[in-house]
């Protein structure tokens, strides 16, 4: 069975729920690990929304970071 061309959500509720969504969509080139940390290791955007009791939708849109499966055809 082939996936491909699908988007993939890491979704992440917290206990204390306020009712408000955040949804991160990254840029060109980009995957939803950029969201969820910076590079010298301190929380990312995604941490700092749930614990102020946000749900957070990290968004991979197809073709790109987890959800980089592709059956279009092309050259590299």
């Amino acid at each position: 069975m082939l996936h491909a061309d699908h988007a993939s959500v890491l979704y992440q509720i917290p206990e204390d729920d306020n009712g408000h969504s955040m949804v991160f969509l990254h840029g060109y080139g980009q995957s939803r690990t950029g969201w969820m940390g910076t590079p010298d290791g301190r929380d990312g955007r995604n941490d700092y929304f749930l614990y102020h009791g946000y749900s957070t939708y990290l968004v991979d849109q197809p073709r790109r970071g987890d959800a980089g499966q592709t059956t279009v055809a092309s050259q590299i």
